[in-house]
């Protein structure tokens, strides 16, 4: 589970607690609604935890954990602990959206997560502000699921006389599976359309073109949460906070634009 996003995150976030003589328990939940949060919250009221970090997904679980009434601290997500520090998320939709402006693409798409999902709404609305400002339009929205069939289907739904020269992808998978449903209906990746890709996962330096995609640094937004935390169960001020960042690794998938 460490390999990815919320694993990360959470090894941030247990690193950080163990350095400061706290252990982190994790919890699961079976279901993304309230009754299941409430189990897991009532869980950790009973064990006496010293602060509760809760990882949510979506803005109405979100919403749900911020109506509790707890004497126990909580801290909702690593954005509430960032003030005005950017997330990966928001660092990563804008570094793609200026590299591929950099590239010359004015027409773009935008291949992103469940709708009501907070990293993928995270990293759609940085990229969209940041193409804004370089002139640039979005022309296609595609909804998916995380997975490459999702990607697969978004690259049946593209339309070649859109004019659209590169599409971001919330997640790699998604863009490898876009990428593998373009090369089966003859566009070419960068010639034609350029790609890029968030969590820059092992297999994005093994697909044809190499995938050019945000690597994002999760495991500081975990420990920058638990600062967080600590400093209201301590009552102390938050200790500074670690800027997470995010690395955009260039690889084959992007390109000039072809008018460019």
């Amino acid at each position: 589970m460490f390999e990815r996003g919320p694993g990360q995150l959470l090894r941030g976030a247990a690193s950080e607690a163990r350095a400061s003589g706290y252990s982190l328990n994790i919890v699961g939940i079976d279901g993304l609604d309230e009754s299941s949060i409430d189990e897991a919250l009532d869980l950790f009221e009973e064990e006496q935890v010293a602060g509760i970090f809760v990882v949510t997904l979506t803005e109405e679980l979100r919403a749900v954990v911020q109506r509790r009434s707890s004497d126990i601290p909580i801290i909702v997500d690593p954005a509430e602990s960032a003030g005005p520090i950017p997330t990966t998320g928001e660092s990563g939709g804008r570094m793609a959206a200026q590299h591929l402006l950099a590239l010359g693409h004015r027409r773009l798409g935008f291949l992103g997560g469940p709708r009501e999902w907070l990293p993928s709404e995270q990293r759609k609305e940085s990229f969209f502000i940041e193409l804004l400002r370089g002139g640039a339009t979005v022309v296609a929205e595609w909804p998916g699921d995380w997975t490459p069939e999702a990607g697969a289907s978004a690259a049946q739904a593209f339309d070649p006389r859109s004019g659209i020269t590169a599409i971001f992808a919330a997640n790699d998978a998604m863009a490898i599976g876009l990428m593998h449903g373009l090369a089966l209906r003859g566009i070419r990746v960068p010639a034609e359309v350029s790609v890029v890709g968030f969590d820059d996962i092992p297999e994005a330096a093994y697909v044809i073109p190499e995938l050019t995609s945000v690597h994002p640094n999760f495991e500081d937004e975990g420990r920058n949460a638990i600062n967080a935390l600590l400093a209201r169960i301590e009552q102390r001020p938050p200790s500074p906070i670690i800027h997470p960042g995010s690395e955009l690794i260039v690889r084959g998938s992007t390109g000039p634009a072809p008018s460019a």
